[in-house]
């Protein structure tokens, strides 16, 4: 036993040994790579606090275009409450007329930028005009949050936005009970 760990002393000065520069040219390598270190670590601290930044630059900036959206969206929301209040007091509604109803909406899409679509649905969320004439109107949007909301707090009511895949933009769906 008295052997064995003579053995392991002996590995572990030969390890050592080894280590150690001997030369000349391994002491300067040495002596080279520890004078390096503190530019490293100040490259190293430099990146950091660069990266922390523009961390801090771009949550600035995300943070303004979030409250840029938020006071279009409560823009874009109030010009729709009023095109429906408006649009609810048209007589072809009033009426149930639906080809009045569709030409007169269809229009209104076509001159606009607002909207990509204006549906008018009877209580039971049944639509009976689409201003996308050539449409089904036997659809239902009984089931959507928006008419939901409006149809149970009896007042004008907005969905999640969305992706519509045919006019290819993000959209907002709006309802007003009349």
């Amino acid at each position: 036993m008295h052997a064995g760990k003579k053995t392991s002393r002996t590995t572990l000065s030969a390890v050592i040994g080894r280590l150690t520069p001997s030369s000349i040219r391994a002491r300067l390598l040495t002596l080279v790579f520890f004078a390096s270190m503190p530019a490293l670590a100040g490259l190293l601290y430099s990146s950091w606090h660069e990266r922390e930044s523009e961390l801090e630059a771009a949550e600035t900036r995300l943070l303004a275009i979030t409250r840029a959206a938020i006071a279009e969206n409560s823009e874009n929301r109030a010009a729709a409450q009023q095109v429906l209040l408006s649009l609810a007091a048209l007589p072809m509604i009033a009426a149930n007329d639906a080809d009045a109803c569709e030409q007169s909406l269809a229009s209104i899409v076509d001159k606009g930028d607002l909207f990509v679509s204006i549906l008018v649905a009877d209580p039971d969320g049944m639509v009976w005009c689409n201003s996308d004439t050539g449409r089904r109107h036997d659809a239902s949007i009984a089931e959507t949050v928006y008419f939901q909301r409006a149809t149970g707090r009896k007042l004008f009511s907005s969905g999640d936005f969305e992706f519509d895949r045919r006019s290819r933009r993000a959209l907002q769906r709006f309802a007003l009970p009349v």
